[in-house]
């Protein structure tokens, strides 16, 4: 999980790879589609594997896969609800922290997530991780989120270094797809 090379910044996602929140952006996201009336099964592995994604694009590939109509914006703003009821709850991933501890005495990071800006800070600061970081992006401030390259390439932008010269932390296939699409190095984080 140490990069085996040093980098001249290091980029983590936030949710499932700094912080062990996964299980609980779940539960959010299971009442929000039922109280939206979803009648199909948004399934953990799902969740996952679309990570890095914003909620809007998330909610509209399900409507595609499911051939509903969920109402994106409505679903999306239920489950940002449901979830900042859970964030003081998140705990850091150890073995993550302890690297991202480590690596921030020598190089400037960020955080480059699929969530939004509020619940990152939050989460952030739960985990006690938040003044590691340089830079921190989110979905809002990029036109396509994961697994477009836009978030990483913002984040080495921000930091003022090369994208080729940075070492992605990423615990989701959407967010492996975006650091391959950014031509950096990636260590993907497993459960």
């Amino acid at each position: 999980m140490r990069p085996e090379r040093e980098y001249a910044a290091y980029i983590f996602d936030c949710d499932g790879t700094l912080a062990d929140s996964m299980p609980a952006h779940h539960e959010s996201w299971v009442r929000a589609l039922k109280h939206n009336g979803a009648e199909f099964e948004f399934s953990y592995q799902q969740m996952c594997d679309w990570g890095g994604m914003s909620p809007e694009e998330t909610v509209s590939r399900l409507n595609t896969m499911h051939a509903c109509s969920l109402d994106p914006e409505k679903v999306g703003a239920d489950q940002a609800v449901y979830i900042a009821e859970r964030l003081r709850q998140v705990k850091a991933r150890p073995e993550v922290a302890a690297i991202a501890r480590e690596l921030a005495e020598k190089s400037p990071m960020a955080v480059a997530s699929g969530g939004c800006r509020k619940n990152v800070l939050t989460t952030l600061e739960s985990i006690g991780l938040r003044e590691l970081f340089k830079v921190i992006v989110t979905h809002e401030d990029v036109v396509q989120s994961k697994p477009s390259p836009e978030l990483f390439l913002l984040a080495a932008n921000k930091l003022g270094v090369k994208a080729n010269d940075c070492l992605v932390y990423e615990d989701s296939i959407t967010g492996i797809r975006a650091a391959q699409a950014a031509q950096m190095d990636y260590i993907l984080i497993t459960s």
